[in-house]
């Protein structure tokens, strides 16, 4: 049997639909596509804002205890009081400093001997080797000896051990950045010479947000050295970026920040896992002493994923967006095409309602249907032609 033609309705119908369904997929894919630029600007944007942030809240840290450092080291006790008004002023500091003190370490000057200490181990392997050591000047000074992490010294038990106790407290997905501030400065005696080095660990932290729908990051600071001091997986802090996946990438923004900019890149393989990272970068110029500086890069990283969260979202809504007018784009098109179709029917069921004209005049056709591929033979004609 040869397959029934399509009548004027259904064909009018489907041709409503395979012309209107493409125009309106095509609208939501431009949609989601312009969604999800939407989002990775403004995780660019963000990224590189918290970057800026936690570089400003780096120098602010550094300058803050190089002022009290050296009040500390300008103060009378240590400049002329005897052990025990040295060891109060030592205490006095510990209670009132603006970071937590780890530990303090006081060493003559002359031989580098430790006079006083509260660390396990030495602050400074080599203090004759400091600066005032050479070239004593006579007044207050600061030194930047190291920006360290505790991660880099400890073993596996200890780091889940830290950050137990650093995540204690906090929101899920929220916890601080440890890092490790060791810093020296000289004691001068009322003379002017050199009596005491007073070296000491700071620690402070900075605030990561790793919940998918933050944009504050995770920190990566990388030492003007291109040591890596802060990294989302402890193993890699203290490696140098060249020995980083991606290391031409981490050398890109090191460049970059060395000429004064502030943007985003994006960076793959940041952990073992080989997901895509988008990285804001932006360099802190740090006081190694009170004469020098250098420029630190400062990171803040998330997953892409992360940063495009949202479009999960974003997608579900469109989908069922898309459901609601699939179904009221096919509602129409019957509606549209029975408005249309109605008359022309109505006009061939008067048609095949007419009697006989004339004996040449064919019998009307049965089928009450429109062929798309051709007109019903003998319709219509008059005997005479």
């Amino acid at each position: 049997m040869a397959k029934r033609p399509l009548s004027f309705r259904r064909l009018l119908i489907l041709r409503i639909l395979l012309l209107s369904t493409p125009v309106l997929l095509i609208g939501q894919a431009i949609t989601l596509r312009k969604a999800r630029s939407s989002l990775l600007e403004t995780a660019r944007q963000n990224l590189t804002s918290s970057a800026i942030n936690k570089a400003t809240g780096l120098k602010d840290s550094v300058k803050a205890v190089e002022s009290e450092l050296m009040l500390l080291a300008d103060s009378q006790a240590l400049k002329s009081g005897e052990a025990d008004e040295v060891a109060n002023a030592l205490r006095r500091y510990t209670a009132i400093a603006s970071h937590t003190v780890g530990c303090l370490e006081l060493t003559e000057a002359e031989t580098g001997d430790i006079i006083s200490s509260t660390c396990n181990t030495s602050l400074l392997p080599t203090p004759l080797q400091l600066p005032w050591q050479q070239e004593p000047t006579g007044n207050a000074d600061f030194y930047l000896v190291d920006l360290d992490s505790p991660y880099r010294s400890a073993t596996e038990g200890d780091m889940n051990q830290t950050e137990r106790d650093v995540n204690g407290g906090e929101e899920p997905g929220m916890h601080p950045s440890l890092l490790a501030l060791i810093v020296a400065t000289p004691v001068y005696n009322p003379e002017g010479q050199l009596r005491y080095t007073v070296s000491a660990q700071l620690g402070f932290t900075q605030l990561e947000d790793t919940n998918p729908r933050s944009l504050v990051g995770k920190t990566v600071i990388i030492d003007p050295n291109g040591i890596v001091v802060t990294h989302p997986n402890p193993k890699l802090v203290g490696l140098s970026v060249d020995d980083l996946h991606g290391a031409d990438r981490f050398m890109s923004i090191i460049s970059s920040i060395r000429v004064g900019n502030a943007d985003t890149l994006h960076l793959f393989s940041l952990l073992d896992s080989g997901d895509e990272w988008l990285a804001g970068y932006s360099g802190a110029e740090l006081p190694v002493s009170t004469a020098l500086t250098q420029t630190w890069n400062v990171l803040a990283v998330t997953p892409i994923d992360q940063a495009l969260h949202a479009l999960g979202e974003i997608r579900m809504i469109l989908f069922l967006l898309t459901l609601g007018l699939l179904g009221a784009n096919a509602l129409l098109a019957l509606y549209v095409a029975r408005s249309h179709s109605l008359p022309v029917e109505r006009l061939i069921h008067n048609t095949q309602q007419v009697q006989d004209l004339s004996s040449e005049v064919k019998a009307a056709p049965k089928n009450r249907s429109i062929w798309a591929s051709r007109v019903t033979p003998g319709l219509g004609k008059c005997p005479n032609g």
